[in-house]
């Protein structure tokens, strides 16, 4: 007979670290909006010029931030829904996790 084992309150634990950092991710990009998005500094060509490259990659960069919150938000859903389906699963077949003070997960 095999044993799985699986600490699933940490599963649960780092699922939920992944959407905070999410989260943070997110607000820090937001927060520094206005800096990330600089006017030119006077209205020859090559501020102009510097202003329009600085916010064509502003504009590169919050699109690959979003798609990094996006995907962490997947992520941590994702690892979030495995923990529960172990859960359910031991739950649903009788098992009971018992701690496994050794190695600090639950023993099915």
């Amino acid at each position: 007979m095999s044993s799985i084992n699986a600490d699933t309150a940490k599963i649960s634990e780092v699922a939920g670290q992944l959407g905070a950092l999410a989260d943070r991710l997110h607000k820090v990009v937001a927060s520094h909006e206005a800096a990330l998005t600089p006017l030119p500094a006077g209205s020859d060509e090559v501020s102009v010029r510097a202003a329009k490259t600085m916010n064509e990659v502003h504009t590169s960069f919050r699109t690959a931030a979003d798609a990094g919150v996006v995907e962490l938000r997947e992520i941590s859903r994702a690892v979030s829904t495995v923990s529960s389906a172990i859960q359910n699963a031991d739950t649903d077949k009788g098992f009971h996790m018992k701690s496994d003070k050794r190695a600090g997960a639950e023993s099915v």
